[in-house]
């Protein structure tokens, strides 16, 4: 039960709540890690936070703050900041953010008290693997009844009142004037480098007409965004149109797989010769013959089977029957795809005056129909017909740009 409440203070204070908290309260010199590859300064009011439930603050929360300050620590401590008619949260995130460390008195209470745990979430979330804030310091606690309830807080470096309190603000303040004499280093190496960043500055000011004039001439994601959308929908809307006709008008019914199954096998017992006809269309493409509908379709046509439904995961499946005599075929299946097609931007590029999106798709076929006849129509031969309704598995889409519009011209 505490772990899951540990767990909700994390996420209630993400990395960028804090981030937006800092930029408004923040006031002395820190550094924190800047995208895994430098540091960036960062200022503090305080040198630390005092975290601790209200039952420890008489024996001993009010005690370890004096002894603090005393020492030359300012500690942000609620037994001061907090005024009547504050908000209690906001005034402690606002405490949080605006100090350098966060001291945790750890006793038997303060996992049963939801501001302690707000405040252990919002600490874990400011920690990185170069930047550690949280100082444990175990009150009438070990490290392993810590670890029953919190293992990662048990295995961190922790100082424990059976010291006593004296020593225990000593080695405290020993850590945190250790970490502000690295800041100061910091800082004269930061100063060393000022000159580099205004030559930086510079160098941005000169680029940004060119940054600019690029940018206008690049196309932006989400117009290749709402052109392929806008493609899939209107695809989609308009199969759905015709095929719910076409079933309505045919007095199509719906079946199921294993009735598919049966009534091929009753099809292919049939000694007759046999022709298969091939049909593909993306709306804007029309193909016929094996070859060019196989490798358009990216279907090996030799293992497309019932069984596994043509590689569709949930189809919608119709049937419908023609008017035929004794011993003569005429029946169509209907495999409808109700996955979504979904699309990726492979790569973008530059040919002559148009810009040249090659997209991929997973579930790019929407609809296949088999229509399967013999007899005195066929010329007592066996027919076979797939017709498939989707996309390429990749299409390339052309944009070219005027008057500062960008339009899609055409897709191949």
């Amino acid at each position: 039960m505490l772990s899951e409440k540990i767990s909700t203070s994390y996420r209630r204070y993400s990395e960028t709540d804090l981030l937006v908290l800092e930029k408004k309260f923040c006031a002395c010199t820190d550094f924190c890690t800047f995208k895994k590859t430098g540091h960036i300064l960062r200022t503090y009011e305080y040198d630390a936070f005092l975290s601790f439930a209200v039952e420890d603050k008489i024996e001993i929360a009010t005690l370890l703050h004096h002894k603090l300050e005393e020492k030359g620590l300012k500690v942000w401590y609620s037994g001061r900041e907090l005024l009547l008619g504050n908000s209690i949260q906001s005034t402690i995130t606002e405490g949080l953010v605006r100090s350098r460390y966060a001291i945790l008195l750890i006793s038997p209470h303060y996992f049963k008290t939801e501001y302690t745990l707000q405040e252990l979430g919002a600490l874990w979330s400011r920690e990185t693997e170069s930047r550690k804030v949280i100082i444990p310091v175990f009150h009438q606690i070990t490290p392993q009844e810590v670890g029953l309830i919190n293992p990662a807080l048990a295995e961190r470096w922790a100082l424990s009142t059976e010291i006593g309190l004296d020593n225990v603000c000593d080695k405290i303040v020993e850590h945190i004037s250790a970490s502000k004499q690295t800041v100061i280093t910091r800082q004269k190496k930061t100063k060393q480098k000022k000159w580099f960043v205004t030559f930086l500055l510079l160098l941005f000011c000169l680029s940004a007409f060119m940054f600019w004039k690029t940018e206008r001439e690049t196309l932006p994601g989400d117009a290749i965004t709402n052109a392929v959308t806008l493609r899939l929908s209107e695809f989609q809307r308009n199969l759905e149109k015709d095929l719910s006709k076409i079933l309505e008008n045919q007095g199509a019914k719906p079946t199921s797989k294993a009735e598919v199954i049966r009534s091929i096998d009753s099809f292919n017992a049939i000694e007759a010769q046999y022709r298969n006809f091939y049909e593909f269309t993306n709306g804007i493409t029309d193909l016929q013959f094996e070859k060019n509908v196989a490798p358009a379709a990216g279907i090996d046509f030799e293992f497309w089977s019932p069984v596994d439904n043509y590689g569709f995961k949930y189809p919608q499946i119709h049937m419908v029957k023609g008017n035929t005599s004794t011993g003569a075929w005429d029946l169509q299946f209907f495999f409808f795809n109700t996955q979504e097609t979904r699309f990726e931007i492979d790569k973008t590029e530059l040919q002559d005056s148009l810009t040249v999106v090659t997209i991929s798709y997973t579930e790019p076929l929407r609809l296949v129909t088999f229509h399967y006849e013999y007899g005195p129509q066929t010329y007592q031969r066996k027919h076979t017909t797939y017709s498939i309704h989707g996309f390429l598995p990749q299409e390339k889409y052309y944009f070219s740009c005027i008057d500062d519009k960008w339009t899609l011209t055409q897709v191949r």
